[in-house]
């Protein structure tokens, strides 16, 4: 019965044309797209993506974009209250009907190409100079064996956040880019506070994730979570050392890390020094150092010039990941990437559209004038793609003067590293959802061994050589069916 009406609602989905109509809809030459994304919000609201769109359909007449709106469902835990379908079984759903959308937002690409969901498009991107113009790393991620099914839509950078304004304020030195990662914990340290009337601030939230991108830092021959071209070694030296550091903050010896590490400090201790205000503490302002992903400058900017948000008037910078090793600043790069629906009549369409929508110089430039113009619909959270002076320049314009002198220079960085969950086949099992298998009396996931790892209740010198057998036997088999994948299609 479920499975009916997820098809029924899919059905009715696709008689909806959310973009804007033309007066010569009889024009035999027009060619439609439909187009699904999970960033196009409510029809009312009319944000960026949509706007969009709409200036892609003024551009190229000939071709018109329906948007597939996403389905509405009630939520199987309140039925009286509706939520947002999945978005996998969006696409399974439309995929059993034949009515994949020409392009569409996916999260992890090999997953796209193993379910059979994903058009070669090697033929489109293969020779586009534009695509030449991204670095290769990212413009080739999505390439398996030779063939192009991932299109870079929007890259985003891992890293902290700072609040210059919280320093300036305790006269300190604010963290720069290139800062060592004890000179950031030190002026963690020294500009938090912990009053008991709430008002604190903290110093630094971001370390549950150290086993992530340390690594990296230590041996420059791995990636994101160990990855690189010959599988994961979470049985690295380098593992072991990013592993030990972030113990220090979970282990039975956290406790001397409460007063300035969020992730430390006790449910009590967090209500007795920052419960004062709405909102989270980097919102209210007084959240020095805080990980997050650079999408979030599509608030952050906002909030720093709305007088009734506890940011405004703060400067606020990234400074990217900190040097751990002398000599050695690898960033993290997070990718958004798009998929042509495979089946899709109109490859090159989808393309053209992809690349106004994502790393073309074209569409990039008219999503700042959008931004500009319409500043309500939304902002531009992703930097150019392309190595072009005149992108960076137009993108750097959007930023009040004399902020992001941080960021400008991770901008301008040369040693990266590739979040993998978008283009790694596997990597959500290997990092999160596999089985591990029992120790004593507990199973464990990748996920949760790992917490056990952090936490100290497992040691790591004890799993490591099965864990990371286990994580590369999932990874290899991810590999296998992506390659009979390839060889059907």
């Amino acid at each position: 019965m479920k499975k009916l009406i997820v098809v029924f609602l899919i059905m009715m989905v696709l008689v909806v044309i959310s973009g804007c109509r033309r007066d010569d809809d009889s024009d035999e030459d027009i060619i439609t797209l439909r187009y699904a994304g999970w960033n196009m919000g409510n029809i009312e609201d009319y944000n960026i993506e949509r706007r969009m769109i709409d200036a892609f359909m003024d551009e190229y007449p000939h071709i018109r974009v329906e948007i597939v709106e996403r389905p509405r469902i009630p939520n199987p835990d309140n039925p009286d209250v509706e939520m947002d379908m999945n978005w996998d079984e969006m696409l399974a759903s439309m995929a059993a009907t034949g009515t994949l959308p020409d392009l569409y937002m996916y999260a992890t690409v090999p997953t796209a190409v193993i379910n059979g969901w994903a058009h070669d498009m090697t033929d489109v991107m293969q020779d586009d100079p534009e695509l030449a113009n991204v670095p290769q790393d990212i413009a080739t991620a999505a390439v398996y064996g030779g063939r192009y099914f991932g299109i870079p839509q929007s890259n985003f950078y891992f890293g902290y956040f700072i609040n210059r304004t919280l320093f300036e304020d305790a006269n300190l030195d604010a963290p720069v880019f290139g800062i060592s990662w004890d000179d950031l914990l030190d002026l963690a340290e020294e500009v938090s506070t912990t009053p008991s009337d709430g008002t604190g601030i903290v110093g630094l939230e971001g370390v549950a994730n150290i086993f992530e991108w340390m690594p990296a830092q230590f041996d420059n021959t791995l990636g994101w979570y160990t990855f690189n071209e010959e599988g994961f070694h979470l049985d690295s030296t380098a593992f072991a050392q990013a592993m030990a550091i972030q113990r220090e903050f979970f282990g039975p010896n956290k406790d001397q890390y409460a007063s300035y590490i969020w992730e430390t400090s006790s449910v009590m201790q967090k209500a007795t020094w920052y419960s004062e205000g709405s909102g989270s503490q980097f919102e209210k302002g007084r959240h020095a150092v805080r990980w997050g992903g650079t999408w979030d400058w599509g608030w952050i900017i906002p909030s720093t010039l709305d007088e009734e948000a506890g940011l405004y008037g703060m400067d606020i910078d990234f400074i990217g990941t900190p040097v751990v090793v002398d000599g050695v600043q690898r960033i993290p790069v997070v990718l958004d990437y798009l998929v042509a629906g495979q089946g899709t009549e109109h490859p090159e369409e989808a393309y053209l559209l992809a690349k106004w929508l994502g790393f073309g110089k074209e569409g990039y430039l008219k999503r700042i004038e959008i931004a500009t113009e319409f500043p309500m619909s939304g902002t531009v959270n992703f930097a150019p793609l392309q190595q072009d002076e005149d992108l960076f320049d137009a993108y750097l314009a959007l930023f009040p003067p004399g902020m992001m002198t941080e960021f400008i220079q991770v901008l301008n960085h040369d040693s990266f590293m590739i979040e993998g969950i978008k283009t790694v086949p596997g990597y959500v099992n290997a990092r999160w959802n596999g089985t591990y298998g029992t120790i004593g009396a507990n199973t464990y996931t990748i996920a949760t061994l790992l917490d056990a790892i952090r936490d100290g209740q497992v040691m790591l010198a004890d799993v490591a050589t099965q864990l990371n057998n286990r994580v590369n036997t999932i990874y290899q088999d991810a590999w296998a069916a992506l390659e009979q994948a390839l060889q059907n299609s």
